[in-house]
Parts: C-alpha cells; structure tokens; sequence
C-alpha cells in the first residue's frame, strides 16, 4: 500500500518547499470521491510501488492521510505521471480511484523476439509501433506483448489483429494497422538490390 499524506498548502510556493524536502505533490481523484484530494508523497514508496513488470500500468491502494487525522484507502491507477525532462524526477502524479467494471485507454509496451528468416535473407525489420494502445479493465492490463518474428519472410506484413489479446482487451487501431514489416528487396539496374518503396504506417 501507497501512503500519501493531505498537502498542507495548495499554492505553487508549497510545491517548491515539496521539493526542496525531496517529496512529490500528487493528487487522487475518481470513483466514490466527492472531490480530489492534494496529497504529497515520499518518491521511493512510489518507485518501489510501480517496480514489477507493468510499471506505470500498475493498480494499487493508496492510503490517504487527511489533515483532521481521518484515513481512506482507495484503489488507483496512475492517469498521468510527470516527470522532468532533464532529471531523473518526478514533478507531479495523478492517482484515478477506479471502477473495476469500467475500461480505460492504456498503452502497453510492445516488443518482437527472434531473428526473421526475411532478414536473414536481406530483408530490413520495420516496427511501427513500440507501445500498443488499448481499452481495457485496469485490472486486466497485460505486462507487455510479444510477438515471435523468426519465421516471418521478405514482404511480409504483420497486423494489428495477428496479436493475441487477452480477453476483455481490445486494441485501439484498425484491424488493418501495419505492426511489424520486413521490407522486400528487388534488383535493381545492373542486378544491384535496392528497397523496395517501403509501407507507410497509420
């Protein structure tokens, strides 16, 4: 469990003594909430909270400690997390409170395995898309998906609906979305290969 403490202070200077003091503002919000709550938080609980596999598509409780010494825990996802674009820190977190009935928009991380046998023969690997957008449960996000390349050949496409999806899950492209092409060579004048034109991608 995340526990996360009510912000005494509300306005842009507090934020600055937040981090001069090392913690992060953030604030929690969503189903079965009257209102959001500013919260301020240590940023190792975070990091050891989202350290698995599906990092930031991770669930989890929060423990809201509230200024009248009340306490609430909720369930959440993460809606946006800011970091900042020089450091390796984070400026500022967004906890949803969650119906677990209800979809959300995730992007989950994708990736291929094994060399193509088209590559093998000359072809170039073309990925399109590193993370693959989805609607689904939150509680129900896969890790990542995978998908074997080694028998794919020169000229042959792969698309969006040739990954398995878990059930409940559903991809937020066209059926027709290239994914993953090993682009075909062809001789050219004087028998030199050259590219074929290569696929342009949604």
């Amino acid at each position: 469990m995340l526990k996360v403490y009510e912000k005494k202070g509300l306005k842009k200077g507090y934020n600055r003594k937040l981090k001069e003091q090392g913690l992060i503002p953030a604030v929690v919000y969503g189903v079965g909430m009257d209102k959001s709550v500013s919260v301020e938080l240590d940023p190792s609980d975070f990091i050891k909270t989202i350290n698995n596999p599906k990092r930031y598509n991770s669930t989890f409780d929060v423990e809201i400690n509230k200024l009248d010494g009340t306490k609430e825990t909720k369930r959440v996802f993460l809606k946006h997390v800011q970091k900042h674009p020089f450091k390796d820190e984070y400026v500022h977190l967004d906890f949803y409170a969650y119906n677990p009935n209800e979809k959300h928009i995730f992007q989950v991380p994708f990736k291929t395995v094994g060399r193509a046998e088209g590559v093998i023969a000359g072809g170039k690997l073309k990925v399109a898309l590193k993370k693959i957008k989805i609607s689904s449960s939150p509680d129900i996000i896969p890790e990542e998906f995978v998908y074997d390349i080694t028998s794919l050949q020169r000229g042959e496409v792969i698309r969006i609906n040739d990954i398995v999806y878990p059930e409940g899950v559903t991809p937020m492209y066209p059926a027709s979305q290239a994914l993953i092409s090993i682009t075909a060579l062809k001789l050219g004048p004087g028998g030199n290969e050259k590219k074929t034109e290569e696929l342009v991608f949604d």
